[in-house]
């Protein structure tokens, strides 16, 4: 009997090894399938079946040490316990949805819309407002914000922005690709800030116009920015609101300020309970590996929804002043244009800033004081920009044209029709 004791106690540490690292090596294979596979059934059948084969590989020696005279019995039960635990594993990364799914598709254009195919390939929704009288002032592009956001869909942004049309200004709001009425691109991992600016070249050059005005509101003053850099001579002037960092990875360490900080211990902690969701973290992690993959696996229509949700249960109340209430809601947030546009930012090396040094463009940045974005995000745009001037509105938080239009709107036609030497910041800025 003693001799058979060694045996008997390998059999079983085999058995036990069988069973952890078949589970351990089907995620790893689930995940190593994931890099290269993008169809979700497959790479996790993939890892399922190398689980089952780790298993059966460690017990069936494990049978024969515990003298088992059923050994391939034995390796194909462990096998099938290991495949059975693996899929009940995936089973919440699948059921249920993280809400009810709402195609892009089926949102209905606001009258006066329409969607442009540019050269670039992306099919964008643009709303125009024609400016009264015979124009007599460039055509001004609203940049909404996002990644992901849209305005042409947004009654609120569109009615503030458009008293300019009483100038004699014509006004182009657009909703970036992957975002609001626009399509999604097939490709997630198209998206992009070249995609973007490409996309935004293509939108003036359908104006027709010498040059423009840029209106950005957060992200779109980073992506206004951007192309001023590259594209100086065809913006006549640029208003910048709520804006997002110049270059990103120049923040890095210290942080731009987020919506996230801006909560309070309880409304975090609802927050958390909101998004602790095993099927949005998986689609997260997946997108690190493939996001092509991630997005078969939890597609637009749902994860969009979802972050909609989102924005408006915990964002958009923090956009605006403590005791305000937000007067637009989010429907039609593009996630995935967010995501994979957002860790394009991140990672750039295309830094305008030098670039930027060297235009004349003038350039008004406008920030509410309740803003969460920190206000040196802000006021690096005026000390890049040569000509430009920095202001901070009060009772106003990240998109000041909603919160406060009577002082924005002060700022913004003085702005528009003064002459480029009038621009100077004032000293000490």
């Amino acid at each position: 009997m003693r001799s058979h004791r060694p045996h008997r106690w390998l059999g079983y540490a085999l058995l036990g090894a069988a069973f952890g690292l078949g589970i351990l090596g089907g995620v790893a294979g689930a995940l190593g399938a994931a890099t290269r596979i993008s169809s979700p059934p497959v790479f996790l059948g993939a890892g399922c079946i190398a689980g089952a084969m780790i298993a059966a590989g460690l017990a069936y020696p494990a049978a024969r040490a515990l003298r088992h005279s059923r050994r391939l019995r034995t390796a194909v039960v462990m096998a099938a316990v290991v495949a059975l635990v693996l899929a009940s594993l995936t089973a919440p990364l699948f059921y249920p949805p993280l809400t009810d799914p709402v195609p892009p598709e089926s949102r209905a254009l606001p009258p006066g819309a329409t969607r442009w195919t540019l050269a670039t390939g992306s099919e964008v929704a643009v709303l125009r407002v024609q400016g009264r009288g015979a124009p007599t002032r460039p055509p001004i592009v609203f940049l909404h914000g996002g990644p992901g956001g849209f305005s042409v869909g947004l009654a609120p942004t569109v009615e503030a922005i458009s008293t300019l049309a009483e100038d004699g200004h014509d006004l182009y709001f657009y909703d970036q690709v992957g975002g609001g009425l626009s399509a999604r691109l097939a490709d997630v991992t198209e998206y992009s800030l070249e995609r973007h600016l490409a996309d935004l070249e293509a939108v003036i050059a359908r104006i027709g116009s010498d040059q423009v005005v840029l209106i950005g509101s957060s992200f779109g003053s980073t992506l206004g920015a951007h192309y001023i850099s590259r594209h100086p001579d065809q913006v006549a002037r640029a208003v910048f609101s709520g804006a997002s960092a110049l270059f990103a990875p120049a923040w890095r360490a210290s942080g731009t300020g987020s919506l996230d900080d801006s909560m309070s211990p309880g409304e975090r902690r609802r927050f958390s309970e909101a998004i602790e969701k095993p099927r949005l973290f998986a689609a997260i992690a997946l997108a690190q590996l493939n996001p092509r993959a991630a997005a078969r696996f939890a597609p637009e229509a749902e994860l969009g929804a979802f972050f909609d949700e989102v924005a408006n249960a915990f964002y958009l109340p923090l956009t605006v002043c403590r005791g305000s209430t937000p007067r637009v809601r989010s429907s039609g947030y593009g996630f995935w244009s967010n995501r994979i546009t957002g860790a394009s930012l991140a990672r750039s090396d295309d830094d305008p800033r030098p670039r930027l040094r060297t235009v004349a463009t003038p350039v008004l940045v406008l920030r509410g004081a309740c803003d969460y974005k920190k206000e040196a995000v802000a006021r690096e745009y005026a000390e890049v920009f040569p000509e430009a001037r920095f202001v901070q509105l009060e009772g106003a938080g990240h998109m000041p044209y909603l919160d406060a239009l009577d002082p924005y709107l002060a700022e913004v036609r003085p702005f528009l029709q003064a002459p480029a030497r009038s621009l100077q910041p004032p000293p000490g800025l």
